[in-house]
């Protein structure tokens, strides 16, 4: 409730705000951002990582961008929204912790701009996608600047070991002519079209640093007369008067819902300071029927009999964002709110034997009520032909 006393009080100053999945989320002059969700589902196996990220937010989609940063050149393309409802479905349980919340034709550009390198453009949907490597972070974060990501200056630290480690970034953006008012209607209710990456790995990682630019200074608006917010919920003013709101404050950090699903071949996953809510064996079959593209194929081929899913949900705050999240074996493969899966089977198969019983019982009485049916039918027939003779 004081979340949203707070926000209404500021409206003046804070008239949209975002949520972003992965990554790192940007708006250009004159906006906030406010709090973040992140989700994603990765499906890992013969060191190819799949990450799908789902965004939403709320605001003007014109102004929104969104960089992801990954150890190695992925390939981008749409994903399924129903995948994460059907996982949402698949791992649900009665009582539960609160989860948290909240590709067309690519061009390779190869162009070199001032230390940043572009390796590829590509549109999908409403997002205009660049992918692209950086010699340092001044460069990168001019470039981003340029072209209307925003990023802190007094945060270019971060981006310094992702340039160290030869990692690529991928910056997604809104493209302003491709919003209909339909979309746009959809958009500010912050529903989005999820974004697959795929790429090469020998640990799986989900790209969490890169978020921590928010716990930095939030951007000054264009306007002279607009104040400066800070996380901790104080603002400065041109003049140089201070005033602190009652939320957020330091007390009550700004906190960051994350939920990862992650599939592997093997082994359970695990994450420090992670809650567990799923884990279980699940099916090819069913994998693959988790959601499909929009020419009906499978989001995934999975080539194995059965894969281990791990559902991990944690709040966070940014200051706590200070490292990516390599998810790691955990020491066993025991259930977490699962069923083991010779039990699931074991249970399809008297299902199955019980339509199938069914079926047949109702094909005998059937059957059974057609020959009572014609016996009464030949009964009365050889009374009437007695009945005839006698005459």
């Amino acid at each position: 409730m004081r979340k949203i006393i707070a926000f209404f009080c500021l409206a003046f100053f804070l008239t949209p705000f975002f949520v972003l999945a992965d990554g790192g989320l940007f708006p250009p002059p004159d906006y906030y951002m406010y709090e973040t969700d992140q989700r994603a589902v990765i499906f890992f196996e013969n060191n190819l990582e799949t990450l799908i990220l789902s965004a939403t937010f709320r605001g003007d989609a014109k102004n929104f961008g969104w960089v992801v940063p990954t150890p190695t050149k992925p390939e981008v393309s749409r994903s399924s929204d129903e995948l994460f409802t059907a996982l949402e479905e698949l791992t649900r349980v009665e009582y539960s912790y609160p989860v948290p919340m909240g590709l067309d034709n690519a061009l390779s550009v190869g162009r070199q701009e001032d230390k940043v390198y572009i390796v590829e453009t590509k549109k999908i949907e409403y997002y205009d996608i660049t992918v692209l490597t950086a010699e340092d972070s001044q460069a990168l974060t001019k470039w981003l600047d340029k072209n209307g990501y925003q990023f802190p200056a007094n945060a270019g630290y971060i981006l310094n070991s992702y340039i160290s480690n030869q990692w690529y970034f991928t910056a997604i953006k809104i493209d302003a002519a491709a919003i209909s008012p339909s979309v746009s209607n959809q958009l500010r209710e912050g529903h989005m079209v999820p974004l697959q990456l795929k790429f090469s790995t020998d640990k799986i990682v989900f790209p969490l640093k890169i978020s921590s630019v928010m716990e930095t200074n939030y951007p000054a608006t264009g306007n002279s007369t607009a104040p400066k917010l800070y996380p901790d919920g104080s603002y400065v003013y041109p003049d140089g008067n201070y005033e602190i709101y009652p939320y957020p404050s330091p007390y009550y950090p700004q906190q960051v819902g994350v939920l990862i699903y992650v599939f592997t071949p093997e082994n359970k996953q695990t994450l420090p300071g992670f809650t567990t809510q799923y884990a279980g064996w699940v099916k090819n079959d069913t994998i693959k029927n988790l959601a499909y593209d929009e020419n009906g194929n499978s989001w995934i081929s999975p080539s194995k009999d059965k894969y281990f899913l791990t559902k991990l949900t944690r709040w966070m705050s940014y200051s706590e964002m200070t490292s990516d999240l390599y998810l790691r074996n955990a020491q066993d493969n025991n259930l977490v709110n699962a069923k083991p899966l010779e039990q699931e089977e074991q249970a399809a198969r008297k299902r199955t034997w019980f339509y199938a019983a069914m079926a047949v019982g109702v094909m005998l009485i059937l059957g059974a009520g057609g020959g009572f049916i014609i016996l009464g039918r030949n009964k009365i027939n050889n009374k009437s032909k007695i009945q005839n003779t006698k005459f």
